[in-house]
Parts: structure tokens; sequence; C-alpha cells
């Protein structure tokens, strides 16, 4: 739902991302709303923000 997703993009840029976020994207015939956190340097940089992320979202990933 877009009400959660808007949750989740406040609490992101209230913890230091300003960089995050929302997109919508339609799988199977319904529309979801993603939170992106942000773009990173490297692969590394956003492993390690994944790994902080994944405490409080743990079905964080990464896409490229």
């Amino acid at each position: 739902m877009r009400d959660n997703a808007e949750r989740v993009h406040r609490r992101l840029v209230g913890a230091g991302y300003p960089g995050a976020s929302i997109a919508m994207v339609s799988r199977d015939g319904q529309v979801l709303h993603i939170v992106v956190a942000g773009s990173f340097a490297d692969r590394d940089q956003a492993e390690r923000v994944l790994e902080a992320l994944k405490r409080e979202f743990p079905t964080s990933y990464i896409i490229s």
C-alpha cells in the first residue's frame, strides 16, 4: 500500500537517507510501491547500508 511505503520513506529520510524514494512497479497485474534507500557509490557501500537496514527492514535487498 502507498501508505506503508510513505511511512517507510519518512523513516529512512529521518534516519539519514535523503535520497530515499518511492517507486511503483507492476507485478502480476498488481501495482506495488517499493521504497528505494538511495543510490550508492559502489556495491561495497550498498552492502554496508543493506546490512544496517536489514536490522529494521529484514526483507531489504539490493537492486542494480
